[in-house]
């Protein structure tokens, strides 16, 4: 297995410790979390949670802009929150999460198209004034747009259920988010008619859910008896007879020849056994039946 840390990063660990500020420098960029999480065993079914994710997205923003919509998602990554702004693009709306009682589990981001167009197709233009696209948004349309991602963080908690258990709320209020904890980023890319923008939701793996959980192994199904032993009755077994046997030299094998009789070991009126899965289990008297030689069971044999 990889070790989580490189041997230049362990000495600029120690020297930290030993309160060289130039080890400061060194050390600024690691992430120890996302460098070896558990999140990443569980990357597979957040992807698959992701793509059902993007699908509730479309339908959200299609039920709100009044207009067919479509959610198509990235990759799920496991990131430094310090590199979450760098990734996710400049983002109009940021909300902070809580997840799991957690004040600042995570985060949501709409960009300025698709957040603008919410807003519009809200209020039939902007609330407090002209648009203020170069600058923050105004307290209305903050609280507008936190509508949405409430809406979208709802979504995800569902699409999650089958990987993680999940409890999180939007913080309308606060862009407070972790910048030194590992997240795992999942993102949405929104288009409607020309416009085309991006959701991005960054879930702290500090967070309960992440917490050593590895995904749910599947439930087993319980049969009743009663199904039970109809399933059983349906179970194909092989059966087999012995006729009886016979001991011959390697002469008389190779002078076999068709017409040619062997005499076996059974009388023509003695019991035969009948083999279940190559085990004796039953003695019978053979017979002809309807023109095929048949066995008649006579008695189980004893263990």
């Amino acid at each position: 297995m990889e070790p989580i840390l490189t041997d230049q990063e362990k000495d600029a660990l120690s020297a930290l410790q030993s309160g060289e500020s130039e080890a400061i420098k060194e050390v600024r960029s690691i992430d120890l979390v996302s460098r070896d999480h558990r999140a990443f065993a569980i990357l597979p079914e957040l992807q698959t949670a992701t793509d059902r994710y993007a699908e509730a997205v479309g339908r959200i923003f299609s039920r709100e802009l009044k207009l067919t919509a479509s959610g198509m998602p990235y990759p799920v990554e496991v990131v430094p929150g310090s590199q979450l702004e760098e990734l996710w693009g400049m983002p109009r709306f940021i909300y902070s999460l809580t997840i799991d009682d957690q004040p600042v589990g995570g985060v949501v981001a709409i960009d300025g198209p698709v957040g603008d167009g919410y807003i519009v197709s809200q209020f039939g233009g902007v609330a407090d004034g002209p648009p203020m696209v170069d600058g923050p948004p105004t307290p209305t349309e903050r609280r507008t747009a936190g509508r949405l991602a409430g809406a979208l963080v709802e979504a995800l908690v569902h699409a999650l259920k089958p990987v993680t258990s999940l409890r999180a709320s939007v913080n309308i209020n606060s862009s407070e988010r972790p910048t030194d904890r590992a997240l795992v980023m999942l993102s949405v890319s929104v288009t409607y008619g020309e416009v085309e923008g991006r959701v991005v939701v960054a879930l702290d793996t500090a967070a309960g859910c992440f917490r050593g959980q590895a995904a749910r192994a599947p439930r087993k199904r319980v049969v009743p008896s009663a199904d039970l032993v109809a399933l059983l009755g349906k179970v194909s077994i092989s059966a087999s007879s012995v006729l009886g046997r016979a001991e011959l030299t390697v002469r008389e094998l190779l002078a076999l020849k068709p017409n040619d009789l062997i005499t076996l070991d059974t009388a023509v009126d003695s019991e035969v056994e009948l083999h279940i899965e190559g085990q004796p289990k039953f003695m019978g008297t053979p017979l002809l039946n309807r023109g095929s030689l048949s066995l008649k069971v006579t008695r189980a044999v004893k263990e």
